[in-house]
């Protein structure tokens, strides 16, 4: 969200965290991770996976981004992700906003809510700046250690400004994966003959042996299953992330210099002008052949251009993974004790809630 220069310094050292040779080296963990979380899978029972992969992606985060292990897939809850908690807690009060307006004279107030939110940013920032000095001192293959590394040699990045990316990755990455991966096994469920479909390519590509980070780019059928996904419950609705430079004319609208202006995704990705049947699910919209000449900016799950998310590739392999283990051994069938999410409700919120997203996995014979 900020400005030209400052935007370019810190941009050019974070992207060293997410080029291509440091998500290879992220992909021991994402299959170590999600084998785990496999494992922890109840079968013949409904499952919640809104609190399934909030606990899966948070582990993935936490090992990819400072080596941590937050423990969340086993259940645990150390004092780290309760102040993280906390932190998010303040969002769904009526304090927010006036926290927000005025952050030094509210946060003074003796209120639970407001305290609990001062005192998890305390522990947090601590949390991260041992982390931080620990990687300084013993580097490993972490998206810091790369942001460590990258600043060392060009001296751009503050403490401070290290913090704020690492929360922001946190921030960006963790529900957000967990909304995609909680709709994508919603619709493997509402649609058998598609998550067949992905299963024999599956099937084709891997078989029953341990993938290759090779192998996600040959699953064409699931990329295009994942991008209808979100295409029709994308996890970010809207974001307001551009300022106009100068003044606009657009048809009968003027949008004056230093407007903050944004895209509401959801309303742009099932548009009848430009999408046929946009309230259909259909992975094929994806297919190679049917990708061809459209309009780049028409399907833009991550946003677009330069300040585009730069975690979209490493939330990708996150999604392909998971599905692709799952897949291998068990099959997602209709929860039996939960009404399961309506075939036709397309245009609801789009994070599925936790009385909703109930799913029921079988074992492969």
């Amino acid at each position: 969200m900020i400005d030209g220069n400052d935007w370019r310094r810190i941009r050019n050292v974070i992207n060293f965290g997410f080029s291509k040779n440091a998500l290879s080296g992220y992909f021991p963990n994402f299959l170590e991770l999600t084998d785990k979380a496999i494992k922890t899978i109840t079968l013949d029972s409904d499952i919640d996976m809104t609190d399934f992969f909030s606990r899966f992606t948070i582990d993935i985060l936490g090992k990819a981004v400072f080596n941590h292990d937050f423990g969340r897939i086993d259940g645990h809850n150390d004092k780290y992700y309760s102040a993280y908690n906390s932190f998010w807690a303040i969002f769904t009060t009526p304090w927010f906003l006036p926290l927000l307006l005025s952050p030094t004279w509210f946060s003074k107030l003796p209120v639970k809510p407001i305290q609990d939110f001062v005192k998890s940013i305390d522990v947090l920032v601590d949390f991260m700046k041992q982390i931080i000095q620990d990687h300084k001192e013993i580097m490993d293959n972490s998206i810091l250690s790369h942001l460590i590394a990258a600043s060392n040699e060009t001296g751009d990045l503050s403490e401070k400004e290290l913090i704020a990316n690492i929360f922001i990755f946190f921030a960006a990455g963790h529900e957000t994966t967990a909304s995609a991966l909680s709709w994508a096994f919603n619709y493997l469920r509402i649609y058998p003959e598609i998550q067949q479909k992905i299963y024999e390519e599956v099937n084709q590509v891997v078989g029953d042996r341990i993938p290759r980070e090779e192998d996600l780019e040959k699953l064409v059928y699931m990329d295009a299953f994942i991008h209808e996904v979100l295409r029709l419950r994308n996890p970010v609705s809207i974001i307001t992330s551009r300022i106009a430079t100068e003044e606009v004319k657009y048809k009968e609208m003027t949008i004056p210099k230093g407007t903050t202006v944004g895209i509401h995704f959801q309303m742009l990705h099932t548009n009848p002008i430009y999408w046929d049947e946009p309230e259909k699910f259909n992975p094929d919209r994806f297919s190679p052949e049917n990708r061809k000449g459209r309009n780049h900016f028409l399907h833009i799950p991550f946003s677009a251009g330069t300040r585009q998310c730069i975690g979209n590739i490493f939330s990708l392999i996150e999604q392909k993974l998971f599905i692709l283990r799952l897949l291998q051994k068990y099959r997602v069938v209709n929860p039996i004790n939960h009404a399961p999410f309506p075939e036709d409700n397309y245009f609801a919120f789009a994070k599925p809630s936790l009385n909703i997203n109930h799913v029921r996995f079988e074992k492969r014979i």
